[in-house]
């Protein structure tokens, strides 16, 4: 038994359009058979099976862990970033002079002989 596809007329607005061509093209698709895939996904997620939920958890894990490495990424800079500044506060207050106009790490290290 032979199944008959229909032609179908069907006007969108052209911003749609460039982006349906665009995704087409990215997923080597034609313009049609990019919009017949779209519409069949859309009849397909409306009712998500074992395969479908176990699809979604692998997504959400893979975006978790995503985001756990940049999280920790983001706290080692801040880690970094907070160190060099006590060590460059640290170096100010060093270079800054005493009463007697010594610097006072020089200052320091005389006073703990």
């Amino acid at each position: 038994m032979s199944r008959e596809i229909n032609p179908f007329g069907l006007r969108m607005p052209l911003e749609l359009r460039e982006r349906l061509e665009a995704a087409a093209r990215q997923s080597a698709r034609s313009l049609n058979a990019e919009i017949v895939h779209r519409l069949q996904e859309s009849f397909a997620g409306a009712t998500i099976g074992e395969a479908g939920e176990h699809e979604l958890s692998l997504k959400v894990r893979s975006m978790a862990e995503q985001i756990a490495r940049l999280t920790g990424a983001n706290l080692e800079v801040i880690r970094m970033i907070e160190e060099h500044e006590a060590r460059r506060a640290e170096a100010l207050v060093d270079a800054v002079p005493d009463s007697r106009g010594t610097p006072a790490k020089t200052a320091r290290r005389k006073r703990s002989r």
